[in-house]
């Protein structure tokens, strides 16, 4: 994710893999690099699972501008999407007590 040519595309990528990337992804946004914190908030928003909010805000103070960006885009295409998007979405909030 830290690399600057393939960085975006190796966390795109890593988004598609879907559910299996969160933990990955969620270590990730503690990173030294700000451009792999910037990377993994920003496929965490593509994954698309609330229960990335809470780690998500935390970035919402992060020294870096761009990381802080990141998150707060993930966090609306996360909050985003069809009403039944936003059913499952609920859904899955309560499921893992997040509500």
């Amino acid at each position: 994710l830290g690399d600057d040519k393939l960085g975006d595309l190796v966390s795109y990528v890593i988004a598609q893999m879907g559910e299996v990337a969160v933990e990955p992804l969620l270590v990730s946004l503690n990173d030294d690099n700000p451009s792999v914190r910037a990377r993994a908030a920003s496929a965490l928003g593509i994954v698309g699972l609330t229960r990335v909010i809470n780690p998500l805000k935390a970035l919402l103070d992060d020294s870096d501008p761009a990381v802080r960006s990141s998150a707060r885009k993930a966090i609306e295409k996360i909050y985003s999407g069809t009403p039944s998007e936003i059913f499952e979405k609920v859904y899955e909030k309560r499921k893992w007590g997040l509500e």
